[in-house]
């Protein structure tokens, strides 16, 4: 009765004083936020449901599809994304509720899954639409989203649910595990549970929530078995990971308009590598999409390398293609969406982490973060684990995992860990160029530290050069990161203090380490000293000539160029280096294959006037026009090589050797050799083999230690009818093998060995040559080796099958990836070589299979599988072995080339007449003139 008293504007004020009775009108209204108005405009906004943002929504925001006429439907899915866009679309319409929940994370590639639901025709037939959505924001989430499509359907928020299921729309959230708890009054929340309670049994479901929703009521246990099931069918198997790599990789070559012939280089080993002998670990279809898309930049040899960062990776202005770009815009909500709610510490985990290129032990990441005075010294041991498991899904953390790893280490995925990257040099550059000189000063402490190698990346030392080999190319890496994308201008050059052994770390204010300490350390320190033993051997080229890692010399030499631009010396770089660093960047480029570059440089060598007329400064001058003979050379441009080769000559004329110091005079006899030997070369190609001879013995006295001029004897003694010189050139090979073996010399004993093979085929002593050969190829599959010696490898193999009648594996396994490498790069006399053997395997063939199918001696089918079984064999033998999680492998190998699509074609007479075709047609393109 008192009540009755109160006067009601007293009851309704007090009344609105009560959060649940103001929540309770904002719902009966169809408002939220309408009580924390304080502007009459703001409450206009609310009724009008103005968008509170004047701009656009992207394809990031909210993704259409219309299932009847998709867009996207010429890309490949992988055997287990169908699987999984069947189960999923299957639940669609069985689990009779209205809102399931896919308890997916993004580095499954779980948002392609939902985008691709179209194809399943169940959905085809019943949704007219399907709206995929992302949160914007921690505090928005999908408003604007949502809001675009009550806009569409034209109805309010009361009535949107009753439209979207009139219409037949499903909508899907991505990111829902970024939803936080107070969500629980919000317009979202209330939407969800409504999608919920008013289902109609039978109906489909009409909202897909993907990503952990913690949500009270609305998940049930269906919703675990479901994602388990999913989560489990949607990892590629391990057999066919390799095969959906190069099938991608072929897909993103045509994509990027660089699609490239040939498929055994060192690039495609190091994915063959990741998917064939890792056979342990998950493997989902967009970590394959990504790896095999980074794989395709033509001018890329920092390959998989996500300090990078992801747009370095593609290719400035490559257009992302659909599963790619649904992957990136994953995780850039991941970081928007988290980054405001990580505490500092859990970001700095994050950073570190993407700073490895392939892990980071737990001893790393501690003393990177203990380094960082912002931080609590002694509390990152502790907190470290809560840190991790509020960084899921991004960063997995694997126990140890041999007796040589016995402690944690932790895996980003390359997307997330390049994407990061960007973000970092985007929003805090100088605390990522102070991360990455950190991990560099501790990598370089490291260099002589065997047994921590492997508890930093899966590598084997490298023929003999031991952990320093490893460790100063990534502190190499590192450095050059922590001058990424600087203002010179803001960075004028600094000499290292004295006594200094190290490059300075960054100082507050600037942009990153001084790049003038940074890129004359990492040359001339680190590249020039370390890895290319000048300490030991001053002008000595280890990384080739001793161990043949010419992918490591591009992938660093990339690392300390312009832009990224190989063969053009970083602008910070001092003059006294430049002409080294360009004659650097035209040997690893020639050794590499990439002939036009590598001229490039030599021409830019030879165009630069040098201001100085020393011995040493001309013989460094015609030992450019000489390696710019060679490529002319290899060119077929025998006329323009023939007159480097005289104007070489006359320079070394100039020279009197008399008075010059016990090294120069060697290098002078040495370079006389090389002269020598590109004369030589050319008498060999223009059929004078008495010249040839005639010039080497006029060396004799010297005993020649010029590889080139070596294999020049052997191959013209080879010529000769007499079997004496025979003996001779077999003799003179064998010594060359045992002398540059001996000597360390490993990759030129690599190239007498390709000879010795050759000699053994020539005397038909097959098992020999098989033994030799053998034994070569194990070395490239594992060391790599130069593109000269690749070719004459594949060659030679091709031809000692072809000798005794294995046709189909000469052709498929040697012969053709032969003659791809050589027109795709340049080596004209290799690529004509090769053709004529595949070209006169293949129509041995052609006879071969004509004859059995028309008489009684058998199928040519049983032949072809009898190669095929060889060729499984051989595979079998010779794939690169798993040691673990993360194999032990140097990673510049090749990789053995997939010939299963040859030995197709070859099956009928008519797919052997169309590869005769495409052959002399390939041939003809090659040959025409630019």
């Amino acid at each position: 009765m008192a009540e009755k008293n109160v006067p009601p504007s007293k009851t309704i004020t007090d009344a609105l004083d009560l959060e649940t009775t103001r929540l309770r009108i904002e719902e009966g209204l169809a408002l939220p936020g309408l009580f924390s108005c304080s502007e009459l405009s703001q409450i206009d906004a609310l009724i009008n449901e103005e968008d509170p943002e004047d701009k656009p929504l992207t394809s990031a925001d909210i993704l259409t599809i219309n299932p009847k006429a998709p867009v996207g439907a010429e890309t490949e899915l992988e055997k287990s994304e169908l699987a999984a866009v069947s189960e999923l679309a299957t639940a669609l319409f069985t689990e009779n509720r209205g809102v399931i929940n896919w308890e997916a994370d993004f580095q499954m590639g779980a948002s392609f899954i939902a985008a691709n639901l179209w194809r399943n025709p169940q959905v085809q037939n019943y949704y007219e639409k399907i709206c995929i959505l992302r949160p914007e924001s921690v505090e928005k989430h999908y408003k604007r989203a949502l809001l675009s499509i009550r806009r569409e359907l034209q109805c309010t928020r009361t009535e949107f649910y009753d439209k979207m299921r009139m219409q037949r729309v499903l909508l899907i959230f991505l990111n829902a595990e970024s939803i936080p708890e107070d969500e629980a009054t919000s317009f979202l929340r209330k939407f969800l549970k409504k999608a919920k309670d008013r289902h109609q049994r039978g109906d489909p479901v009409s909202v897909l929530m993907i990503g952990k929703v913690d949500i009270k009521g609305l998940t049930t246990p269906a919703d675990k078995t479901l994602s388990s099931r999913i989560a489990e069918g949607l990892q590629v198997a391990p057999g066919a990971r390799w095969p959906f790599f190069l099938r991608q990789w072929r897909r993103f070559g045509l994509h990027r308009g660089t699609h490239q012939s040939e498929e055994a280089g060192y690039v495609i080993k190091r994915a063959h590598w990741h998917y064939e002998a890792i056979r342990a670990r998950s493997v989902w279809p967009i970590n394959i999409r990504l790896r095999a898309l980074f794989a395709t930049h033509p001018t890329n040899y920092v390959v998989f390398d996500p300090t990078a960062g992801f747009e370095w990776l593609v290719g400035k202005g490559v257009p992302l293609t659909s599963d790619v770009q649904l992957f990136v815009d994953d995780v850039r909500a991941f970081l928007r969406n988290r980054e405001p709610t990580f505490a500092e510490q859990k970001l700095r985990v994050l950073r570190s982490i993407s700073t490895a290129k392939y892990w980071l032990s737990r001893s790393a990441l501690e003393q990177l973060l203990e380094e960082d005075n912002s931080l609590d010294v002694g509390s990152v041991g502790n907190s470290l684990s809560t840190a991790l498991d509020d960084l899921k899904p991004a960063v997995t953390v694997v126990p140890p995992r041999t007796d040589s790893v016995n402690q944690d280490t932790y895996v980003a995925g390359i997307g997330v860990k390049a994407l990061v990257q960007d973000d970092w040099l985007e929003k805090a550059r100088l605390d990522r160029a102070l991360a990455h000189w950190r991990v560099a000063d501790r990598l370089f402490k490291l260099k002589h530290s065997g047994t921590v190698l492997l508890e930093e990346f899966p590598y084997d030392p490298y023929w003999g050069a031991g952990a320093r080999f490893y460790f100063a190319s990534e502190t190499i890496r590192h450095l050059m990161r922590s001058v990424q994308k600087m203002d010179l201008a803001k960075s004028p050059p600094r000499e290292l203090p004295k006594g200094a052994t190290f490059p300075e770390k960054p100082f507050p204010g600037q942009e990153g380490c001084n790049p003038a300490q940074v890129v004359n350390f990492c040359f001339n320190n680190l590249y020039q000293d370390i890895l290319n033993e000048h300490e030991a051997f001053p002008r000595a080229r280890a990384l080739s000539r001793r161990y043949g890692a010419y992918g490591l010399a591009a992938e660093m030499l990339q690392l300390m160029s312009a832009e990224g631009k190989i063969g053009e010396p970083h602008p910070a770089l001092s003059a006294n280096h430049r002409r080294a660093f360009i004659r650097e960047s035209g040997s690893a480029l020639l050794n590499i294959g990439e002939l036009k570059l590598a001229l490039d440089c030599y021409r830019t060598l030879m165009n630069a006037s040098s201001t100085s007329s020393t011995a040493e400064s001309v013989l460094d001058q015609v030992n450019d026009e000489l390696e710019f003979a060679l490529i002319l050379t290899i060119l077929e441009r025998l006329d323009n090589a023939g007159h480097s080769i005289e104007s070489a000559r006359t320079k070394l004329k100039s020279i009197d050797p008399t008075p010059l110091s016990p090294e120069s005079s060697e290098r002078y006899f040495r370079i006389s050799e090389r002269a020598a030997a590109r004369e030589v070369h050319l008498a060999y190609l223009t059929k004078k083999p008495n010249e040839v001879l005639s010039l080497i013995s006029s060396l004799e006295k010297q005993r020649p230690k010029e590889p080139d001029l070596i294999h020049f004897k052997i191959a013209s003694m080879m010529k000769s009818d007499d079997p004496q010189m025979q003996e001779e050139a077999f003799a003179t090979c064998l010594g060359a093998v045992v002398d540059h073996g001996t000597r360390g010399q490993h990759h030129d004993a690599l190239g007498f060995r390709v000879s010795l093979g050759h000699m053994f085929r020539a005397q038909k002593r097959y098992a020999l040559a098989e033994d030799v050969l053998g034994s070569v190829h194990k070395y490239i599959l594992k060391y790599g080796c130069s593109e000269r010696t690749n070719l004459a490898f594949l060659v030679e193999a091709g031809r000692l099958l072809s000798d005794q009648g294995r046709m189909v594996r000469a052709y498929a396994t040697y012969l053709r990836i032969a003659f791809l490498r050589a027109a795709a790069r340049g080596f004209v006399r290799d690529r004509e070589t090769a053709f004529a053997h595949a070209r006169a395997a293949l129509l041995e063939i052609r006879k071969g299979a004509n004859d059995r199918e028309n008489t009684a001696v058998g199928s040519w089918r049983f032949e072809l599988d009898k190669a095929r079984r060889e060729d499984d064999e051989y595979r079998e033998r010779d794939m690169p072995k798993s040691h673990g999680e993360f194999a032990r492998d140097p990673l510049f190998g090749y990789s053995i080339a997939e010939v299963e699509e040859t030995f197709a074609r070859l099956e009928q007479l008519s797919g052997i007449d169309s590869e005769i075709e495409w052959l002399d047609s390939s041939a003809a393109a090659a040959r025409a003139p630019l």
